[in-house]
Order: structure tokens, then sequence, then C-alpha cells
């Protein structure tokens, strides 16, 4: 847990880029490398899932993309100020 702690917090305060010459890329990317996808670093959340039980796995095969992008952005904000207690997927599903 301390490594994604440590990661999120360096992406939460990762510097805005501006570019007026190339607005499409942000100063720092991520790269799926199985797929080569990628996108604005500051977007991502990493998430520690060695202390869910099932309740949690179940909770998180049952969200849809969208409500996976909704517990992202709580988990990332929940963190910043819980960092002892992350938020788990089973306390958000509904």
């Amino acid at each position: 847990m301390n490594n994604a702690r440590t990661l999120n917090e360096w992406i939460r305060v990762l510097p805005q880029f501006s570019d007026p010459m190339n607005d499409y890329y942000p100063g720092t990317l991520w790269l799926d490398t199985d797929s080569g996808t990628f996108g604005d670093a500051r977007t991502l959340v990493l998430i520690d899932a060695t202390e869910w039980d099932q309740d949690d796995c179940n909770a998180w095969e049952g969200m849809t993309d969208s409500e996976r992008n909704r517990y992202g952005v709580m988990f990332r904000d929940y963190f910043y100020h819980h960092p002892s207690k992350p938020l788990r997927p089973s306390e958000v599903a509904q």
C-alpha cells in the first residue's frame, strides 16, 4: 500500500502542462503496455487491492465502467483525507 500511496500522491501534484503549440499531449502520460492505450497521468489512480475481501471483488466486478470511474474519483479524494483507511468497493456499491 505504501507504494500506491506514494505514487498517488506524486500523481495528484503533477504540474499542469501548457504548450500552445501542442495542446493534445499533457506533461505526463500514462501508458498501458498491453494495449498501447495512453492518457493524462493526472487522471490516473492506483488502487491497492491486496486487502480486498470477496465482497470487494464482487462489488468491483459488478460495477459498470462509469461506476468504476466514480469509485476512482471517490477513492482518490477519500484517500487524500484518510490515507490509513482506503475506500473499499463494497463500501460504495449500490
